[in-house]
């Protein structure tokens, strides 16, 4: 999650007794147009010229430290923020960036700390509104990813607000919704993200489960052939078209060639470590009529790490299955969380 600042940092207030204002002006001017251009590296190398110059100047710390953030220098952009802060208490954009160092970091209970405060403290009006509503963006995906779903829902909510046109906040909060279990909520989000931007690949993803689930499968492998065509290396909607290629209770949909294929690739492409695509590879394999290969690897799977409670049975069940050789079918009532 990318957050540029030098469009809110066009001009870097300079210090009283500096002997070089122009050389500051124009380092200052040369480090913008380079955060606008992408040339995040000349932008760093730019704002430590200024602040060699002017070492107690908050807002280039705070631009170096967004340009260090976007390419991933997570530690580097805190100790710039820090010391924006340090030298400007006041200085609010400082610790949404800085929240956003500590969510890269994956330090969430921190990221969403600096958020309040920043949210607590930040105007709320016409010039500051995109990034209040990244603020809310941000701290509602930092609670998603500590499954406090009841905040994150709230969060993103106030976010579409400010930011109606941003894809990711439905994909997310659909995310969210679709964790709760709640799957009206999570496909309506889905279609919304989806509406806004049809390359949303993990709307499509996430909206292709609940129609598998709720038995649209024709509309499933829609979503997740789309998913595959976005990104080819997309793991786990290659290993559910597989599994619904390979296991679907409607004659007309399952393709038991193309699901070995698909099931084999993400095997592959996990280094043969994810038992559930193991065991998609066996359903695969019962689906063509070839139980010795079914029972090879659905005992593969069953031996293997990861296993929850809830599916070791339906694992080991499936060994005899295919002993007696019969395929696996899915369950022909629709329900969206079986």
């Amino acid at each position: 999650m990318k957050f540029k600042v030098a469009q809110f940092i066009l001009v870097i207030f300079i210090v009283a007794g500096c002997n070089d204002r122009q050389k500051i002006a124009d380092l200052t001017t040369q480090a913008a147009e380079a955060m606008a251009n992408e040339n995040y590296e000349q932008a760093i190398k730019d704002y430590s010229e200024v602040i060699q110059l002017a070492p107690q100047d908050a807002p280039a710390y705070t631009a170096r430290g967004d340009a260090f953030v976007i390419l991933g220098k997570f530690e580097e952009g805190i100790q710039d923020f820090n010391e924006a802060i340090r030298l400007d208490p006041k200085n609010y954009l400082a610790y949404q960036l800085r929240g956003t160092a500590y969510y890269g970091d994956h330090q969430f209970d921190k990221a969403i700390s600096d958020l309040d405060f920043t949210l607590e403290h930040q105007s709320d009006d016409a010039i500051t509104s995109k990034l209040r509503g990244d603020a809310f963006k941000l701290r509602g995906t930092a609670y998603f990813w500590k499954n406090s779903f009841t905040n994150t829902i709230a969060d993103l909510t106030q976010a579409s607000k400010y930011l109606p046109d941003d894809y990711e906040i439905y994909e997310i909060r659909g995310a969210c919704y679709d964790r709760r279990t709640d799957a009206d909520k999570a496909l309506s989000d889905f279609n919304i993200a989806i509406q806004l931007n049809p390359e949303a690949t993990r709307a499509l993803y996430g909206r292709g489960r609940i129609y598998s689930h709720a038995g649209a499968y024709t509309n499933a492998i829609q979503d997740f052939e789309a998913v595959l065509k976005l990104r080819p290396q997309a793991v786990g909607a290659e290993n559910l078209l597989a599994w619904l290629l390979a296991t679907c209770p409607d004659d007309q949909i399952r393709d038991g060639k193309k699901a070995v294929e698909l099931a084999t690739k993400a095997c592959d492409m996990t280094k043969w470590t994810n038992y559930a695509y193991v065991d998609t590879l066996a359903a695969t394999y019962a689906e063509t009529g070839d139980f010795d290969q079914a029972v090879k690897y659905q005992k593969q799977a069953a031996s293997m790490d990861g296993i929850t409670d809830d599916n070791r049975t339906n694992v080991q069940n499936r060994i005899e299955l295919y002993l007696q050789h019969k395929p696996y079918r899915m369950s022909k009532t629709p329900n969206a969380y079986d």
